[in-house]
C-alpha cells in the first residue's frame, strides 16, 4: 500500500466521522424541538382533573336538570376515584360531582313522585265526579 492510499483513506474516515457527528447533532436537536413542543403544547392540568371536572359539572347540572346529568356525575366521578393516580383536586372534584349528582337525581325523583301523584289524584277526583253523576248544571235564583 502506497502512502496517497493511506491518507486518502485517513482523509474520508475523518470526513465521514464529521458527517456523522453533524448527522448526530441535527438529530438530537429535532429531538429537543420535539420535546419542546410537546411540552409547550401538553396540559398542565393533574391526572384525572378532566373527569372530575365534568362529574362536578354535570353534578351541578342535576340539581338543575334531571337524572341523566347525576347519572353521567356518579359514572365519571366513578372513573376517578377507582384510578389510583389520580390528582387530589381531580379526587375532590370528582367527590362533589358525586354528592351533587345523588341529591340531583333523589330530587327530581321526589318532584316527579310529586308531580305523579298529583297528576292521579286529579284523575281519580276526575272519575269521581264523573262515577258521582258528572258536573251538576248551576241554578241561578
Amino acid at each position: 500500500m502506497s502512502e496517497s492510499q493511506e491518507d486518502f483513506t485517513t482523509e474520508d474516515f475523518e470526513q465521514r466521522k464529521k458527517e456523522l457527528e453533524i448527522e448526530r447533532l441535527e438529530l438530537e436537536n429535532e429531538r429537543i424541538r420535539e420535546e419542546d413542543f410537546r411540552e409547550q403544547n401538553s396540559s398542565n392540568l393533574p391526572k384525572g382533573s378532566g373527569f372530575g371536572i365534568a362529574a362536578l359539572v354535570l353534578g351541578i347540572l342535576s340539581l338543575l336538570g334531571g337524572w341523566v346529568c347525576g347519572v353521567l356525575a356518579i359514572i365519571f366521578a366513578q372513573i376517578v376515584l377507582k384510578d389510583p393516580d389520580s390528582s387530589f383536586e381531580g379526587y375532590r372534584h370528582a367527590k362533589t360531582g358525586k354528592i351533587t349528582g345523588i341529591i340531583g337525581i333523589i330530587v327530581w325523583s321526589i318532584i316527579f313522585a310529586i308531580f305523579t301523584f298529583g297528576i292521579g289524584l286529579l284523575g281519580l277526583f276526575g272519575l269521581l265526579g264523573l262515577l258521582a253523576g258528572g258536573p251538576r248544571p248551576v241554578q241561578h235564583r
